[in-house]
Parts: C-alpha cells; sequence; structure tokens
C-alpha cells in the first residue's frame, strides 16, 4: 500500500470514529448489494462488525468471517481466539481492493 492510499485509509478511519461518537453526519453513503440466498455457498470474506448484543466482539472492528447463507449464520474468531457463530445480520461484508486483503490478512496471521 502506498502513501497516499495508506493516508486516505486512516482519514477514513478517523472519521468513523467521529461519526460513531455523534459528532459529525456521515459525508458520504456507500449502497453494499450483495446478493446471498440460502443457495448460496459459504463464503469467506472480510465484514464490519456491526453487532452490540456479544461482549467478545468489538463493533466497528473489520473480521474475516465465513458467511454462511444457508443457516443465517457466520462464523468468526473472537478477541479470545475462540469461534463463535453469529447471526449473519451482525456482519457487513466489504470488499477491499487485493492489495489491502492481502495486508489484513497478514496482519490476521501475524496476530494469531
Amino acid at each position: 500500500m502506498n502513501e497516499k492510499h495508506f493516508d486516505e485509509l486512516m482519514e477514513s478511519v478517523k472519521e468513523v470514529g467521529l461519526i460513531e461518537r455523534g459528532e459529525v453526519a456521515p459525508s458520504r453513503e456507500f449502497i453494499i448489494e450483495r446478493k446471498l440466498t440460502a443457495d448460496s455457498p459459504n463464503v469467506k470474506t472480510f465484514a464490519i462488525c456491526l453487532a452490540r448484543e456479544d461482549e467478545e466482539l468489538i463493533p466497528l472492528k473489520i473480521y474475516q468471517v465465513v458467511l454462511q447463507p444457508r443457516h443465517q449464520t457466520c462464523t468468526v474468531k473472537d478477541e479470545n481466539d475462540e469461534t463463535l457463530v453469529c447471526p449473519i445480520e451482525w456482519f457487513l461484508p466489504v470488499e477491499f481492493p487485493s492489495d489491502i486483503e492481502r495486508l489484513l490478512e497478514q496482519t490476521e496471521l501475524a496476530l494469531a
């Protein structure tokens, strides 16, 4: 990742913090359409945690998850490295450019 992309990513992260604390309104909105049906296969992807119901997960953190549309669940490793099965609506799947996904995967492997 080059310095320009990193700086842009950091600005977005800072903005999310301000929005979450209610200090500013979002400057833009994105519509993410991912067509998952009960017939869709399991999908390993990155997702933003939306859950506040489980103390083992951190809201707004990016997790690597396995979406299981057939059961409307997803599998994720929590902060204690334990595998959780959660409702699929607790996570918002996101797609990143391939270089960022590689960086996230390397970071995840380094933390494991």
